[in-house]
């Protein structure tokens, strides 16, 4: 590998005297640490990788770009300083926090004011008016328990840990541990009885016990039962949760996956937010599809094929 051109900022980088920058130089002369990455890794167009030069005290974030040159072999190396980078991460993380922050406040001040109104009407209440009162303080307090508690769902799931699931044993067994109350107005629908998909069962769970109790929450009075469908698509599953209520309209359709985003009174407006972020660290997509009547929610991802 020879340096064909650099610049200083990238000299000052890797260590190596800025004189260089424009001289045509070997990469195992200018910098032998980096030369020995390139040599014996087959690092492919757009791949980054982290590089600590022994020349300098930066740690550097490098992006390979294989330039389109008819009769020439050039590699662009792009350098960044991780440390600035990882700053410009955590301020994006600070920025993230302080709308869920303002998010969470504007949420809990609203249940908070009416029991603190309860609360100033109880002692001049007859005692049915203070059980109207009792019963609403109760219904605040727990919508509030609700708001924390799916927030800290959100905290609590970063890290992923995917298996093999056999979808089958796997729904069905949802339905004896973690839906046993419903368990009756839940249909499953299989394509196939083998079918496997790579996920976190813990994160899988939470997103398949949300998406069935949220569908019999909208569904039609008269329907006996929401279904939860599994069907192949090409190389590509599809699990799909149905209703048979009003649907969403068309105006909500865009908010759906956003936090506190909710059509319900009593909803916190973070269940569907959670589960599609957890279906997004395990790369599957959790979508809304329209219908002709009712809702369908869709988990879209790879089959893992039997071996």
């Amino acid at each position: 590998y020879y340096v064909v051109v650099s610049n200083p900022a990238a000299c000052n980088f890797l260590g190596t005297p800025p004189l260089f920058a424009h001289e045509q130089l070997t990469l195992a002369k200018v910098q032998p640490d980096l030369f020995e990455i390139l040599k014996s890794t087959n690092l492919q167009d757009g791949e980054k990788f982290n590089f600590e030069s022994q020349l300098s005290t930066y740690q550097i974030h490098i992006r390979i770009q294989r330039l389109q040159i008819p009769k020439q072999s050039l590699i662009l190396l792009t350098l960044q300083d991780t440390q600035k980078l990882n700053q410009h991460v955590q301020q994006l993380k600070l920025a993230a926090l302080g709308q869920l922050s303002a998010s969470i406040a504007h949420e809990i001040r609203n249940p908070l004011a009416a029991i603190a109104q309860a609360n100033e009407l109880f002692t001049d209440s007859d005692s049915a008016q203070q059980k109207q009162l009792q019963y609403m303080i109760a219904k605040q307090t727990k919508r509030i328990n609700s708001i924390i508690e799916d927030t800290l769902g959100m905290a609590r799931n970063h890290a992923t840990y995917p298996v093999v699931i056999q979808l089958t044993a796997f729904l069905y067994g949802l339905l004896e541990e973690d839906l046993t109350d419903v368990k009756d107005q839940i249909r499953l629908v299989f394509s196939r009885e083998d079918l496997q998909i790579i996920f976190d069962p813990s994160q899988l769970r939470q997103v398949l016990i949300n998406l069935p109790r949220n569908a019999l929450r909208h569904n039609a009075p008269d329907a006996p039962f929401v279904e939860i469908s599994v069907k192949e698509n090409g190389d590509i599953l599809w699990i799909d949760i149905i209703d048979y209520g009003d649907g969403v309209t068309k105006r909500n359709i865009s908010q759906l996956f956003k936090p506190f985003f909710s059509t319900e009174i009593k909803g916190t407006g973070l269940g569907l937010y959670l589960s599609h972020s957890l279906c997004e660290v395990n790369h599957a997509k959790l979508t809304y599809v329209e219908q002709e009547k009712g809702a369908c929610f869709r988990i879209q991802c790879s089959i893992k094929e039997n071996e």
